[in-house]
């Protein structure tokens, strides 16, 4: 059997499949954006509503379904909050130090082995500039504000 081929343009429209870690970040940069966002495409897992509900927590309004979010940015951060992580080690190791920036004093919980993951690498630069560990296992209790200066990591 001969198959000719022949070059042409290709044309349509392509969805790429959507990914847990650019889900995280997108749903960060909306939440830490003034005004308004509009994601499209965000991977819909238990990662992902961690990153939502304590996003929320903090003091973002995101709401959305089926890929397709909406993100109003922090514009007045809460002052004490509670967050569960589900099984997320992203949802934690991003939301500790983004909530100690705003001085939220805050309970990070989680579920499965993610209590058994080490956020060791988190504790000296932040204790350091700022923050303070009442805990050092799970639940996590963080308070105090995060200062610019140097952080080794």
């Amino acid at each position: 059997m001969d198959i000719k081929i022949t070059p042409s343009k290709l044309k349509g429209k392509l969805t790429v499949p959507p990914s847990k870690s650019i889900s995280h970040r997108m749903l960060i940069c909306a939440a830490l954006s003034d005004g308004t966002t509009h994601i499209d495409n965000l991977l819909e897992c238990m990662d992902s509503h961690a990153t939502i509900n304590a996003l929320n927590a903090l003091g973002a309004k995101i709401e959305g379904e089926n890929g397709i979010y909406t993100v109003n940015g922090i514009s007045s951060p809460s002052t004490t909050a509670s967050v569960d992580c589900f099984e997320s080690g992203s949802t934690l190791r991003f939301m500790i130090p983004i909530f100690s920036a705003f001085g939220c004093e805050t309970e990070f919980t989680g579920k499965g082995k993610l209590p058994e993951r080490p956020i060791t690498p988190l504790i000296q630069p932040m204790t350091d500039n700022g923050a303070h560990f009442e805990t050092l296992s799970m639940p996590y209790k963080v308070s105090g504000k995060l200062h610019g200066g140097k952080y080794y990591i």
